[in-house]
């Protein structure tokens, strides 16, 4: 227990579970389950199709034209119990990602020089933050897949064979809301080694996203995949830190 009133649990190197974040990870659960039936009476967006997964609010907040943040987010009126439930559940979830992300920063950030102040300056001449937090996604997956694995072994860090310029996601982190399923295991690939953990419920998980200037293990960085679940469907968050990339030199040479 740390003096933050979270634990903090290592499964493999630089891939923490942090426990205790959330004040009530059954109330999240529930807000999130009522939230697929509930389609008037709403703070969130409307659930819609994640590819074969299952659905996902791609953005969580319906009609919310303002910067992503804490600030922004108190200001939303909820005039209804249920509105509140699913404001609150918003500020929360962002509320814990700069607490989870801070002490993991904080562990592993001066290996590759995270600095959440620090600029850049793009081909184009403009300054742009070097991180970015991005997100969140909230995603369900059904209870219908019946392929090996949900989600085969990939990195969230998109590889190009010539590197654009934008955000490239740098360390992930996954806020988990139920575990009454059967499976949904995450299982991570890293230098030969296979690591498995079934989240349980409150859980964020924290890990390299696969970029390869970013917490690698002997220059091999981190893969991961996913298990079916079946029984219940399966809730969770992703948000990230993304650093600018300025993209390949030779990229930009051929858009002068």
């Amino acid at each position: 227990m740390t003096d933050t009133g979270f634990t903090v649990v290592e499964i493999y190197p630089n891939i923490l579970v942090y426990k205790n974040v959330f004040k009530d990870p059954l109330k999240n659960y529930e807000i999130l389950k009522r939230s697929s039936d509930n389609k008037e009476d709403r703070v969130f967006g409307q659930w819609e199709k994640w590819s074969h997964f299952g659905k996902y609010l791609s953005y969580p907040v319906s009609d919310f034209n303002k910067e992503f943040n804490l600030e922004n987010l108190k200001s939303i009126e909820a005039d209804t119990e249920i509105k509140q439930d699913e404001k609150s559940f918003i500020i929360e979830l962002l509320e814990s990602f700069y607490k989870v992300t801070e002490d993991y920063l904080s562990r592993y950030g001066k290996e590759f020089g995270f600095d959440k102040d620090e600029k850049i300056k793009t081909y184009e001449g403009d300054i742009v933050p070097l991180w970015q937090m991005y997100g969140p996604s909230i995603c369900k997956y059904h209870e219908e897949i019946t392929d090996a694995m949900s989600m085969t072994y990939h990195s969230d860090f998109i590889r190009e064979p010539i590197p654009s310029p934008g955000y490239k996601f740098g360390i992930t982190a996954n806020a988990y809301f139920n575990d009454d399923y059967i499976g949904g295991e995450i299982d991570f690939f890293v230098n030969g080694e296979l690591v498995k953990y079934k989240p349980e419920a409150g859980d964020w998980l924290l890990f390299p996203s696969g970029h390869p200037e970013i917490l690698t293990k002997n220059d091999t960085v981190y893969l991961h995949g996913v298990f079916p679940s079946s029984k219940e469907e399966k809730y969770f968050s992703r948000m990230y830190w993304r650093k600018y990339s300025v993209g390949s030199e030779e990229l930009s040479l051929i858009h002068i």
